[in-house]
């Protein structure tokens, strides 16, 4: 039997049922790290960063087991989460609460929009993003490392770095909470809707495409190329400024939103409009008149 044939056997919902077994056994695993390293001289960060990795390689397991990389994809918003669970027990009577309310808030509603967009679109095992298939091509060493580290460890790294200003806005009780919270809450909220919005005009776009030559260039889709992209990168500028209002010491916590748009601008985007343009020569001159990334006005007739 083909790995092709293989994969077909699994309906959506048995699916979707290993990867939660998986994301459970994960986090079991992740939980049983924290508790081992509690009475170890580690500052949290540190503990959090192994127990991070240790889930990670639990998931990378099932995807190796079922040939199917896509087994991380919704890990990449299901574990910010828990960041909440082992941050928020570590804060003083003197950290403000109206603060974590809202991080907490924002974060919550942002995993369950990504990770609900990525249950509706996924049909199952016998379905693994294209990106993934791309990097592994010609097996070997290579198709390994790109697998191991690439597809698995490389975004776990980018997650706890865009999370890493939850510490001092969940943990460091240094100032109260300011207009500029609210602007932090608004920002990341507005990231969130952005993203919504987006990945919604191209859902109906597609169930209503003619012709394969069509490509989407309405809505927030006229201002930007990838405006899914955008909004993902907004909300985690969102969480970044809660980081440094709470505690400016923190800046250096940037590192993850600066990444993370390295990330969009020269692989992510790069690699799909590529990916658009070997179907849609029309895409070219698309490319000329729409921003790669920031919303901008159109510059076409």
């Amino acid at each position: 039997m083909t790995d092709s044939q293989h994969k077909t056997r699994f309906t959506k919902s048995f699916s979707l049922l290993l990867v939660a077994v998986s994301y459970t056994i994960a986090y079991a695993l992740a939980a049983f790290s924290i508790t081992f390293t509690k009475e170890l001289d580690w500052h949290p960060l540190y503990r959090l960063a192994l127990a991070h990795s240790a889930a990670t390689l639990v998931v990378y397991i099932f995807s190796v087991a079922f040939k199917n990389s896509s087994f991380y994809d919704a890990f990449w918003s299901v574990a910010p989460p828990f960041f909440l669970l082992f941050l928020i027990p570590l804060s003083s009577e003197n950290t403000d609460s109206f603060r974590q309310i809202l991080v907490s808030v924002v974060l919550i509603l942002w995993a369950i929009r990504l990770t609900f967009n990525w249950a509706r679109h996924w049909t199952g095992i016998k379905m693994e993003d294209w990106r993934y298939v791309e990097l592994k091509k010609g097996g070997g060493v290579k198709a390994f490392f790109a697998d191991f580290l690439g597809i698995h460890f490389f975004p776990t790294a980018m997650v706890f770095a865009l999370c890493l200003p939850l510490y001092p806005a969940l943990v460091e009780p240094v100032n109260e909470v300011t207009v500029l919270d609210l602007l932090a809450f608004a920002t990341a909220l507005s990231g969130i809707a952005i993203e919504t919005v987006a990945d919604e005009q191209l859902r109906l776009f597609k169930k209503r495409i003619k012709s394969p030559s069509e490509f989407m260039r309405s809505g927030l889709w006229s201002l930007s190329r990838h405006p899914n992209y955008f909004g993902e990168w907004l909300f985690w500028v969102g969480i970044f400024l809660f980081g440094i209002v709470s505690n400016s010491q923190f800046w250096w916590t940037g590192i993850g939103i600066l990444s993370l748009l390295i990330l969009f601008l020269f692989i992510s985007g790069p690699m799909m409009d590529k990916r658009i343009l070997e179907k849609r020569p029309d895409y070219k001159a698309h490319m000329k008149k729409v921003s790669a990334f920031f919303p901008l006005p159109y510059r076409g007739k």
